[in-house]
């Protein structure tokens, strides 16, 4: 067994099919590797779909558990895996055809512990000419900041293991990859790269379309909480990506506190600077130039990249309450 796959699912039915059936249409054989998908508590059809492929394929396996969040489900995963290298997949993405054999060859040949792919970043479908250059292997990467995705590296088991590395912050319900992959690269593990389009990551639109305000509460307090640890870790390493981490994820939960009521914000800032999170000077290590929130490049990308990375400063901030007003207003009027 070379290669395990670890599928966290909920509520994906839409997607499966696509990602199973691109997993399974491989150059290698099916004894060489397992898909281990961790139903997390769906509430849609995706168990069922689950059971169809379990039933008629022998190296799919489905676990069934109560919902527990990525991290949980990932961890469950992982403690069934018996591949010696795991990839950790989302149930919405999937493979270029017939590239295992690729993987296998290259993990072979350097004997590394941790393998990178590169990866094509599309919102909802390919387009026809997306389409025709992914058949002919002729598309180019265009994720920003791969490296730090999970879904983009292969790691060895027998690693993972020795290091005792796991998810283990289940409050993180985002950004849970960014402090994963640093806590196994700060070990120094011996890399390799696949650098041809291999991942084809879907921008879920369902997946961050407006939610409760539990729920924009929980991603504050997941980005809150992996901007606190990368905090600590630009400390002890003093490297660019330590403060990568650190400026993402803090942005990330101003931005997400940029849409609360004027009240909620006054609280939120207050605890904030109480953690020494705001206001702060950027780091100068942090290489960050553009934001993972937006691939528009037109004049409307690069003004919002620009108050976005400065939201970490009280007149940034200002100025990203007043444009998240505006698109606000904008929207309503849509409407």
């Amino acid at each position: 067994m070379i290669i395990s796959f670890i599928i966290p699912v909920y509520n994906t039915e839409k997607y499966l099919p696509e990602c199973l059936d691109s997993i399974l249409n491989q150059d290698i054989s099916r004894d060489e590797y397992e898909i281990i998908c961790v139903n997390d508590g769906s509430t849609d059809g995706s168990l069922a779909v689950l059971r169809r492929y379990e039933s008629s394929y022998p190296n799919v396996i489905v676990i069934d558990q109560a919902n527990k969040g990525i991290c949980g489900a990932r961890n469950a995963g992982f403690a069934a895996a018996k591949g010696e290298y795991i990839w950790f997949f989302d149930s919405d993405d999937f493979i270029a055809d017939n590239v295992l054999g690729e993987i296998v060859k290259a993990v072979h040949e350097t004997i590394c512990d941790m393998l990178t792919v590169g990866c094509y970043t599309f919102t909802e479908r390919l387009s026809p000419d997306e389409i025709e250059r992914k058949n002919n292997r002729t598309i180019r990467a265009n994720l920003f900041g791969n490296d730090v995705y999970a879904i983009l590296h292969l790691f060895k088991r027998s690693f993972l293991k020795e290091n005792d590395l796991f998810y283990r912050y289940d409050e993180l319900v985002c950004s849970e990859d960014t402090i994963f992959v640093y806590e196994a690269k700060r070990l120094h593990p011996v890399r390799a790269y696949a650098p041809e389009i291999i991942y084809y990551y879907r921008r879920n639109q369902s997946s961050i379309s407006m939610k409760d305000f539990g729920s924009d509460r929980k991603r504050i307090r997941a980005h809150e909480k992996a901007a606190s640890l990368a905090h600590r870790y630009y400390h002890e390493d003093r490297n660019a990506d330590t403060a990568n981490i650190w400026m993402s994820n803090l942005w990330s939960a101003l931005h997400e506190l940029s849409t609360y009521p004027g009240t909620e914000i006054g609280d939120e800032l207050r605890r904030l600077k109480q953690q020494r999170q705001w206001p702060v000077r950027r780091p100068p290590e942090c290489t960050l130039r553009r934001s993972y929130m937006t691939v528009r490049t037109d004049l409307v990308g690069k003004t919002f990249d620009q108050i976005y990375m400065h939201s970490h400063t009280r007149i940034g901030f200002v100025i990203l309450v007043i444009w998240s007003r505006m698109l606000k207003i904008k929207k309503q009027i849509a409407e």
